[in-house]
């Protein structure tokens, strides 16, 4: 426990970390409190299990009518009492979750996911940190871009003066060859070995400005979060790829695919609304649809 919690809460002292079982204590409570019920209730279903397996008679029916009017009246009494025993506990965890979630939503929102609610202070501040990180990647991808646009460009030109080197060292190889007098030979070798030293560092040249720009356009590559990841007093601020699923127009939803996440109950309920709304007399593929006759008991 830290020393920020015993201020917080007075009533927290060294070693109090393990709860009381509260629900044991409102469970023995009820028992005692509602030993009658418990009674009445084992009784009836003792006579539920006594009964006539069938039906046969009159008498039979009405017996076994008697009981489950017994078992009604026993089940709206629990229903009751329950109600009854619950509500100051309902109140209360309302109470709790009010003060809480005053202050909770004051910081941020508490579904993250659900934008129809009231954003907190980190969110409004979270909001202007995206809208500043969203403008550092774009100038970031931006200045990349740019940069191995013109790495790209340096290569190429190194690329072409490499070539027309190269062409010219061995053309001045080829004029070396023709010479036929000795001082010619000897000032035609002299310029083809200048401008093969030439092509050489050129080559050279040519060959770092390319590994520069492929180097660049990796960079133009990276992803978001190293383009904006910035760093200072334990805070780090970046960004990752979030997944989302708005509903924008309900009517162009396509609910064929949809289908299929949806649960039993979830179907089960649109289709009872339908059929409500159709006064259960119009068929549908895959489902039951009708009036029926069913036993009443009073």
């Amino acid at each position: 426990m830290s020393s920020s919690d015993a201020l917080i809460n007075p009533k927290a002292v060294v070693g109090d970390n393990q709860s009381p079982d509260y629900a044991q204590r409102v469970t023995d409570q009820m028992a005692e409190d509602y030993a009658a019920l418990t009674v009445s209730i084992t009784d009836l279903l003792a006579k539920a299990r006594e009964a006539a397996t069938e039906v046969t008679t009159d008498e039979e029916a009405i017996a076994l009518g008697t009981i489950v009017k017994d078992l009604r009246d026993a089940y709206n009494r629990a229903d009751a009492y329950r109600t009854s025993e619950k509500e100051p506990y309902l109140r209360s965890e309302q109470a709790v979750d009010a003060f809480f979630f005053q202050w909770m939503e004051k910081c941020r929102r508490r579904n993250e996911r659900d934008r129809s609610q009231k954003p907190g202070a980190a969110n409004i501040l979270q909001a202007r940190i995206d809208d500043y990180l969203d403008r550092k990647r774009v100038a970031e991808e931006e200045r990349r871009r740019l940069a191995a646009a013109e790495a790209a460009r340096i290569a190429q030109a190194a690329a072409a003066e490499q070539a027309r080197l190269a062409a010219a060292a061995e053309e001045a190889r080829l004029a070396a060859d023709r010479a036929r007098k000795p001082e010619t030979v000897a000032e035609k070798g002299a310029i083809a070995e200048q401008a093969e030293q030439t092509a050489s560092a050129a080559t050279v040249e040519a060959t770092v400005a390319q590994e520069k720009a492929q180097e660049a356009h990796i960079a133009t590559l990276a992803p978001a979060a190293e383009m904006v990841r910035t760093r200072g007093e334990g805070v780090l601020l970046t960004q990752a790829k979030e997944n989302y699923a708005i509903m924008v127009d309900r009517s162009k939803l396509d609910f064929g695919k949809l289908s299929v996440f949806f649960t039993d109950a979830e179907v089960e309920k649109a289709l009872r609304a339908w059929a409500k709304t159709t006064g259960h007399n119009q068929p549908m593929d895959g489902a039951e649809i009708g009036r029926k006759n069913k036993g009443v008991t009073r």
